[in-house]
């Protein structure tokens, strides 16, 4: 049987043949030409046959490449540990590349990634509706003011957008004080909180860890004899935050995580916290006279750009038409998969296996702002009267957000409930019987479901910090007799900014349309140091 491969390369040579001969048969109907005009017909006819092997060795590589790539093109699936085993790491292999591949080529100019372009008209847009955030101490002596793009009751401040904090300090003396300096600081400290076990308790064992401070000086009296007179003084300052930590890792965002302490009467802590704040404070000279200190919250949040989909799925997206599912699509998703065993009856005399099967998009990164983690979901079983058939209130898929922290060499994970999905059966609700060649598996059935996972619109980026790792998981849990199944899938979450701020067309960014972030009211209770 010929292929359709050897069609295509025997229909190209017989083309190339006929073009040679059209472009040589002039020569062949004169019988005057001169040597000059045959040299130059034989070019030609050598130049076609040249161009036609060299076009027809091209056109096997591509074919045999297409070949290569349509035994490829499936989703990547990964087998999954029963539930006691799994794991939720997020490394990921990176896609094999063809060396044979020949470049792909379009007469269209390349496309550039709507981030980069977006990021300097979002930061003129911020800059032109800063809002100013007061703080004031209790003596009404000290007050701090902040610009920023948030209209809430907080500053806000976005990487790569608005990083530098500005703003001025006004001191109000109603008499006159021995002041030594005024100082301010902007702060980035980690808190973590893990359980010790000794004996029969839990004891809590707390870390700090300052990542970033940086400090102005503001005013300062050298002269110990002389008091600062009674008045109103006025500092401007300025505080430009770094790219990146003295490690090389990035700033880690604002970040609050509250738990219940069994040993505090189900009291409220922190149990990890990310916490960004301002500290003025009025030194004043002689030991009986205390410093008056004024702390100052703010909200960081950091920013990354969204991968490239695959280019079928950045096609519809582009067009606006519904992006493609993973069997017009394969390369554009992967995904895990679970076999388990489960037994039925009064001896467990019956036993079936069934197999579950998740898929996302690829790559696994999804923007806060989009519209949510599409997810593809196929049960597979032996015996559906053992396995039961899987209706969709015995299947839950979520989306859970990891934090890992670490305190004093102690480690303590916790899991958060970020969203639930609503499931949609493809095909009948209860699944359906299907034929295989083997007559051994004639009864095997299979149930296909779709959804997407709404993701929070204030939800916290992934970030990883040296004490605090915050990771997402999709997570799908099936009920079976007597065991339960569990597939996970690591995602990352991040925060583009450019849909909240108005970019793509629509008007100009508004201080209550800068990105927000859902913090506890426990962030913005600064607790006073001791230092």
């Amino acid at each position: 049987m010929v292929s359709r491969r050897d069609e295509m390369l025997g229909s190209f040579a017989s083309t190339m043949n006929a073009l040679v001969d059209a472009v040589s048969s002039p020569s062949s109907q004169s019988g005057s030409s001169s040597s000059a005009q045959q040299n130059a017909e034989r070019g030609i006819t050598h130049t076609g046959d040249r161009l036609a092997r060299n076009i027809q060795s091209g056109l096997t590589t591509v074919l045999d490449s297409n070949s290569r790539q349509v035994q490829l093109a499936e989703p990547t699936v990964r087998d999954v540990a029963p539930p006691a085993a799994s794991s939720a790491s997020t490394s990921r292999a990176a896609d094999p590349v063809n060396e044979d591949e020949l470049p792909s080529y379009t007469r269209r100019a390349p496309k550039v990634r709507q981030s980069v372009v977006d990021t300097e008209e979002t930061r003129n847009a911020i800059l032109s509706n800063l809002k100013e955030h007061s703080f004031t101490s209790k003596s009404s002596r000290l007050e701090l003011t902040v610009q920023s793009a948030s209209a809430n009751q907080y500053p806000l401040f976005v990487q790569d957008l608005l990083t530098s904090i500005a703003g001025q300090v006004i001191v109000n003396l109603e008499k006159d004080e021995p002041i030594s300096a005024v100082r301010l600081r902007v702060k980035g400290v980690a808190r973590t909180l893990a359980y010790r076990i000794q004996g029969n308790g839990r004891h809590p064992v707390l870390s700090e860890l300052i990542f970033h401070e940086e400090s102005r000086l503001l005013y300062e009296q050298t002269d110990p004899s002389q008091n600062l007179a009674r008045g109103i003084y006025n500092f401007d300052y300025k505080f430009d935050l770094p790219e990146r930590l003295a490690d090389g890792s990035a700033l880690p965002p604002s970040f609050s995580l509250a738990t219940s302490d069994p040993g505090a009467l189900g009291r409220s802590m922190e149990a990890a916290s990310v916490k960004w704040y301002m500290k003025l404070t009025l030194a004043r000279r002689g030991l009986l006279r205390p410093n008056e200190r004024l702390f100052a919250p703010i909200v960081y949040l950091c920013r990354q750009p969204l991968p490239a989909p695959s280019p079928l799925r950045e096609l519809a997206i582009a067009h606006g038409q519904k992006a493609p599912g993973p069997l017009e699509d394969p390369p554009g998703w992967q995904g895990r998969k679970s076999k388990l065993t489960c037994k039925k009856g009064v001896f467990k005399a019956k036993q079936a296996w069934f197999e579950i099967v998740v898929l996302v998009p690829k790559p696994s990164v999804f923007a806060r702002e989009s519209d949510g983690i599409e997810f593809y979901l196929k049960i597979t079983s032996s015996d559906p009267e053992v396995t039961s058939d899987f209706p969709n209130s015995a299947i839950r898929v979520m989306l859970v957000q990891r934090t890992a922290v670490s305190a004093q060499g102690l480690q303590d994970t916790h899991e958060t409930l970020i969203a639930n999905a609503n499931l949609h059966s493809s095909g009948a609700d209860k699944g359906a019987k299907f034929a295989t060649s083997d007559p051994e598996t004639t009864g095997i059935w299979s149930k296909k479901a779709t959804g997407t996972i709404r993701i929070p619109a204030h939800l916290v980026p992934s970030f990883q910090s040296p004490s605090i790792h915050v990771s997402y998981v999709v997570m799908v849990q099936a009920t079976a007799p007597g065991t339960p199944a569990l597939v996970t899938i690591p995602v990352d979450i991040v925060a583009t900014q450019t849909k909240s701020l108005g970019i793509h067309g629509k008007a100009a960014a508004k201080p209550q349309d800068a990105p927000q972030v859902d913090l506890p009211p426990s962030y913005f209770s600064v607790v006073e140091e001791s230092r």
